[in-house]
């Protein structure tokens, strides 16, 4: 088996002719291990989801805009300038082309229930993880639509 860089044994593809394996319900064993609160993987998933938007929605809160996307969600120019002479993608660089990261970071949104326009998370995304009252504390400042 070759793995294309750091992989643990949790990490697995979807894509079986890459060759990984592991198994992605580890970290939730490791964690009821580690706490005695057994939870699945989804369960997990869904607790790491929701620690992740209560981040998103205090940043969006501290800094007091809601457009994430050009006021904290970005790119250093080095990255799109980086190996001018090789091609994005080569090996041995790491340049990007700017449409290929706005093209992740608009999929990424949607994919987190986000607005693509802005980078905030969408009142119904707060309310599917229990978190209607942060969504009216933002409301309130004009942070959440």
């Amino acid at each position: 088996m070759q793995l294309d860089g750091p992989l643990g044994p949790w990490a697995a593809s979807p894509l079986k002719e890459r060759g990984y394996r592991g198994d992605d319900s580890i970290e939730s064993l490791l964690y009821g291990l580690a706490t005695g609160d057994k939870k699945s993987r989804e369960e997990l998933d869904q607790a790491a989801e929701r620690i992740f938007l209560l981040h998103r929605a205090l940043t969006i809160r501290e800094m007091g805009t809601r457009d994430m996307r050009s006021r904290h969600d970005t790119v250093p120019d080095w990255i799109f300038e980086y190996g001018k002479d090789q091609a994005p993608f080569s090996a041995g660089t790491i340049r990007m082309e700017r449409e290929d990261i706005r093209l992740a970071m608009e999929l990424f949104y949607r994919e987190m229930g986000w607005e693509t326009k802005t980078g905030a998370p969408s009142c119904d995304t707060y309310r599917k993880f229990g978190l209607e009252s942060v969504a009216k504390e933002l409301q309130k400042k004009d942070l959440a639509t």
